[in-house]
This record gives C-alpha cells, sequence and structure tokens, in this order.
C-alpha cells in the first residue's frame, strides 16, 4: 500500500503517524504490525517501511529502503482554451494541473461566452498564474 505523507522522510529514523494516517492505516485497512508499508512526500522517491509498533492513538514505521522515483510525464500536455465566465476557468486550471498540463493558452474564439476588455486582461492573466 501507498501512501502520501506530509512529513520530512529519511531511512535513518523511524516516522509515527497519527490522526487521519494513522485512523486510515489501523481502522479502514487494517494494517499489523510487521505488514509492509510504502510512503512518500511528494519530493521525489518511496520509502519502504514495516509496522513496527501500533499504539492506541498512532503507529511507528521503520523506514528501510528508499527507492527515488521520477512519475514526471514524458508528454507535453499543452492546453488551448476559451476563455469562460466565472470560477470555470480556475476550475480549467485546477484539473488541468492535476493531469500534469505543462501550458496553457487562453484563447478568444467569435463564440467565446466571454469577451474580455484589452484592460482586464492584465488582471486575468495575473490571477491566472498564481
Amino acid at each position: 500500500m501507498r501512501r502520501y505523507v506530509n512529513q520530512p522522510l529519511a531511512i535513518v529514523a523511524d516516522i509515527i503517524l497519527e490522526d487521519e494516517d494513522y485512523n486510515y492505516i489501523v481502522r479502514v485497512l487494517r494494517h499489523r504490525e510487521g505488514d509492509s508499508i510504502v510512503l512518500f512526500n511528494g519530493e521525489g522517491g518511496e520509502y519502504h517501511g514495516i509496522i513496527i509498533e501500533i499504539a492506541k492513538r498512532h503507529l511507528t514505521i521503520r523506514l528501510k529502503k528508499y527507492n527515488p522515483i521520477n512519475r514526471e510525464s514524458r508528454l507535453k500536455i499543452n492546453i488551448l482554451q476559451s476563455l469562460v465566465k466565472g470560477e470555470k476557468m480556475d476550475f480549467v486550471l485546477q484539473k488541468g494541473s492535476e493531469l500534469g498540463m505543462n501550458a496553457i493558452t487562453p484563447i478568444i474564439t467569435e463564440r467565446s461566452v466571454l469577451q474580455l476588455k484589452k484592460e482586464q486582461l492584465p488582471k486575468r492573466l495575473e490571477r491566472w498564474h498564481h
């Protein structure tokens, strides 16, 4: 089982998980002491470990091995998106980011619902870049 944890990981230390992580691993997945687990924290790579202790409110995992993994896609995804009203453009940006897009180019077409004035464009572009 792979599990994201929001904390630093290192081979030399045991890691203690509490709260949501504890509940999910122990109560939902029903892992026991001695079970193998794979943790990652978004900084690249996976840490393979073994559950060495399950207490009442936390569990301890001994990290045994680090496996560097590059999950970046070899595909270059560029999206051309017609301008849309309201929060819809934010939604498109969010989902595009989740899918790993490299670039998005807002375009104005003759059938675009949203027509921006020249003075509005810099403000919108600034918002979409952050």
